[in-house]
């Protein structure tokens, strides 16, 4: 079946044509199309420009977002994939970053997003929705530049959830909603949003509240969809816990943290079984959409003896730390150590900034007992893949001078990237992965007991993942209780020093888990937040919102800490 777009449709996203049809300032208003077809909120700030019967576009900066009522049209997959090869064709450098199944205006569809740099010549996000059969299909395509998307992402989404068929009112008559049932259908919206239940489970309860109020007895136009409230649905956030195992260790959980929902985690735990630093946590966490990502560097053990009697070449390994003159500077150390290996994006990057974070210092030499600990953010800027990105690299480096030798360390090392222009708004997300890492307290005493076995010289015990396993079996109860001290020791002092990276970070806010009874980091800005015992988290600003609603999992409120 061949699938008629209207041309005008890809044609506006294209060229991202300007808009003379301005929103009243200052307030959200319904755009229903003049025919009945559909309506759809027009958020603050955006202009309107009618297409003809079956389309409207909207505005708002170099991003546009062309709704468009097809009829005697394919299902909405077959539309995506057509629409998506025609921008491919279109658009340089064009990569599909995600797709898959999605619900619009009620109905079941399909969606894509992908990245490229558009006819215009400028790096930009596309994404594509589309939902209904045959004589009711609606498509949202959006084009909005790298640079912008980051921050219009809100209100692009509350175009696509506020999207409805038909006009969003009964047959000759307004449709009466009973306000409880309107603030439950909007805390139940940005519940589904945020990927709180299935889309079937979404389904249900909407129908089940829609039933509920006195619209339900009057007769629909169009699908029979919701009639729109009027509500704002508000802006909602998962996280969730990942948890990563160490198959080094009886694949026990090692580590785990909050990561956005949606992002996807690459790599693990690696050993190092001849270094002093015996195991490192070596992960990515990529936002599909934007390219933005999450870093856990290398870290490692130096020393640098220029007395000694038998000299060995710099970066020797000399009983698990590599011989390397110690280097003071937090940007020279990153060129030296990680712009050689690890980040090599950022061998010709321009440094912007240069911070010292003397307050994450003082923790780290509390914890460790030394006087002289440096720590640092460094943001570079450079283009690759015909993009333009900006990166912060966070490191803390340990010194500890003795009379036979300096011994230095990069005891901390991540880095936040994302594209030119979003990596400040990105940053208090980023920094909730950080501020929540975990390490379990089965894997630190493990850990612990094989760095000990390490320092007594029995590294014929410990050679490889096998043995140490094996070892370890045989001693784990025992083990634990050796190190338990220690654990809780270290997971107090990371407390501290995540509470101290808050004041350097803007839009970051400290909350009292109720489950664990600790501080917990997250982004600002949101009046709920709550948090399950799994360890998942949902943020909103819906007024109201409640994700025990119809769930079959407790969710508890978070307080903030004062």
């Amino acid at each position: 079946m061949t699938l008629l777009i209207p041309s005008i449709l890809l044609l506006g996203l294209v060229l991202m044509l300007p808009l003379s049809t301005k929103a009243q300032p200052g307030s959200e208003v319904l755009y229903r199309n003049p025919h009945g077809r559909f309506a759809v909120a027009v958020p603050p700030g955006w202009q309107r420009e009618d297409h003809g019967d079956d389309g409207v576009k909207l505005s708002r900066q170099n991003t546009s977002c062309e709704v468009t009522h097809l009829r005697g049209a394919a299902s909405g997959p077959a539309i995506v994939s057509q629409v998506v090869g025609q921008v491919s064709a279109q658009w340089q450098n064009f990569n599909l970053v995600d797709e898959g199944e999605a619900m619009l205006a009620g109905r079941s569809g399909a969606f894509a997003v992908g990245v490229g740099t558009n006819p215009r010549g400028v790096p930009a996000v596309f994404r594509i929705i589309a939902a209904g059969t045959g004589a009711d299909v609606l498509t949202v395509l959006i084009s909005s530049p790298q640079s912008e998307f980051a921050s219009l992402k809100g209100e692009l989404t509350r175009i696509e959830q506020s999207l409805t068929f038909g006009t969003g009112r009964t047959t000759g008559v307004q449709a009466e909603v009973d306000p409880a049932v309107a603030e439950k259908l909007a805390a139940l919206d940005a519940a589904c949003r945020a990927g709180v239940f299935t889309r079937e489970e979404c389904d249900k309860k909407r129908q089940a509240l829609v039933n509920e109020g006195p619209a339900s007895r009057s007769t629909r136009t169009g699908s029979g969809a919701p009639p729109a409230t009027g509500t704002t649905a508000g802006r909602a956030m998962k996280f969730t816990r990942l948890s990563v195992r160490d198959p080094g260790i009886n694949n026990v959980e090692a580590v785990s943290f909050l990561i956005p929902a949606g992002w996807k985690a690459e790599g693990g735990v690696q050993w190092f079984p001849d270094f002093m630093i015996q195991a490192v946590l070596l992960m990515k966490i990529t936002d599909t959409q934007t390219g933005a990502a999450i870093e856990f560097l290398p870290l490692q053990n130096f020393s640098w003896n220029p007395q000694q009697l038998v000299p060995m070449p710099p970066g020797t390994n000399y009983m698990g730390a590599i011989i390397w003159p110690p280097i003071g500077d937090v940007p020279q150390f990153i060129h030296s150590f990680y712009a050689s290996s690890t980040l090599r994006q950022l061998q010709n990057a321009r440094i912007v900034a240069n911070q010292d974070l003397p307050k994450v210092a003082a923790q780290s030499a509390q914890y460790h007992g030394v006087s002289d600990v440096r720590a640092g953010r460094v943001r570079y800027e450079y283009e690759a893949g015909g993009r333009l990105w900006e990166e912060d690299v966070y490191v803390t480096l340990l010194y500890q001078p003795t009379s036979a030798a300096m011994f230095w360390s990069v005891i901390s090392g991540y880095s936040f990237r994302a594209p030119k222009g979003q990596l400040d708004a990105l940053a208090p997300i980023m920094n909730t992965t950080i501020n929540t890492l975990r390490l379990s307290m089965e894997w630190f005493a493990q850990y612990q007991y094989v760095q000990k076995l390490f320092v007594d010289r029995m590294m014929q015990g410990i050679r490889n993942a096998g043995r140490i396993s094996d070892t370890i079996h045989r001693n784990n109860e025992e083990i634990q209780q050796m190190f338990a001290d220690s654990y809780r020791r270290s997971c107090e002092s990371q407390d501290r020093i995540s509470q101290s990276y808050t004041e350097y970070i803007r839009g970051v806010e400290t909350y009292r888990n109720p489950y664990e009874d600790r501080p917990v980091q997250l982004p600002s800005g949101y009046s709920n937040v709550w948090a399950n015992a799994s360890g998942e988290y949902i943020l909103s600003d819906q007024a109201g919102f409640n994700p025990n609603v119809g769930s079959n999992v407790e969710w508890r409120r978070l307080e903030r800490s004062p």
